[in-house]
């Protein structure tokens, strides 16, 4: 893990000297935390058992972004660790108006299994939105790698989507948000771990106040399938267990600005109940979490 955590360091120091050397600002963001709402990414087989209590897993993750602007173009490249997804290092463009605006860039997968391993992807994403009133957003990535043939090899992918609109100090939206990672851990056994979650989510601000509140509520499913393979040249049958844990989630973010060009951020979430009665249950006690923080400061042109 150290060693993947390393070379996607490096590959992101390589990266920053493709930006533009004249941007009109640059913004720096850096957030982080633990995430205990994650199944055991080493574990080879399913628990096997009706309505298991849910074991944390103490991952942390974080991020690291610059962006800055050139001849109304945005560029950004970004660093993200997380457990489902592993590490991804992205550089990409953003160009647009109030109404439209596009994004595309180049990933690079990074993951230690054993060997580290990289794997070349692409993301983008559109924002539509007619100001005061409705807006519509798809954002994604995916590597290119289809199929993992090969031991060590992988495939990854996320989507995240929504509509939403204005209304008086509230920012309202129905969001949809996809998380899948297969990696084939021998020739004929896979696993795969996947998130899908539906939420609510309202941005609450007011004017001339230095803070905005994100609530966000739905359902989230994560869950985590060992796959295995049998079959030659006739074709392939896929058998599977799976490790499941659906439940009501609710969390919050709160964004302070405490001057024009510094803010801080901190968020927590956690699930509220058990939506399956015969896969994961929420322990009793302390229940998982996810909990970050985070800070984000610009700096006039270079």
């Amino acid at each position: 893990m150290k060693r993947g955590l390393y070379i996607t360091l490096c590959v992101f120091a390589i990266l920053c000297g493709t930006l533009p050397q004249n941007l009109h600002s640059l913004t720096v963001e850096i957030s982080g935390g633990l995430d205990s709402i994650a199944f055991n990414p080493e574990s080879t087989e399913a628990s096997g058992e009706v309505a298991p209590v849910f074991e944390s897993e103490m991952i942390p993750f974080g991020m690291f972004r610059l962006s800055g602007t050139h001849n109304d173009i945005t560029y950004n490249l970004s660093l993200l660790r997380e457990p489902i997804l592993r590490n991804r290092v992205f550089i990409g463009a953003k160009v647009g108006n109030e109404y439209l605006t596009l994004e595309a860039g180049p990933m690079l997968a990074i993951v230690e299994a054993p060997e580290v391993t990289l794997k070349p992807g692409a993301s983008g994403g559109i924002w539509l939105s007619y100001p005061g009133l409705l807006f519509v957003q798809a954002t994604g990535s995916s590597t290119l790698e289809i199929n993992p043939d090969i031991v060590g090899n992988f495939t990854q992918y996320n989507v995240d989507g929504g509509i939403g609109f204005w209304l008086p100090h509230i920012v309202a939206s129905a969001n949809i948000a996809m998380k899948n990672f297969t990696i084939r851990q021998e020739s004929d056994f896979l696993t795969q771990d996947a998130l899908l979650k539906y939420f609510f989510r309202g941005l609450i601000h007011t004017k001339n106040i230095p803070f905005t509140i994100q609530l966000d509520m739905g359902m989230a499913s994560l869950s985590r399938s060992y796959i295995t393979q049998t079959g030659g040249d006739v074709g392939i049958e896929s058998t599977s267990t799976n490790d499941v844990f659906t439940t009501m989630f609710a969390g919050i973010e709160v964004l302070l600005f405490l001057t024009p060009r510094f803010s801080v951020l901190f968020g927590v979430e956690m699930p509220l109940m058990s939506l399956d009665e015969e896969a994961f249950q929420i322990p009793e006690g302390l229940p998982p979490f996810r909990a970050w923080a985070g800070v984000s400061f610009s700096f006039g042109q270079l």
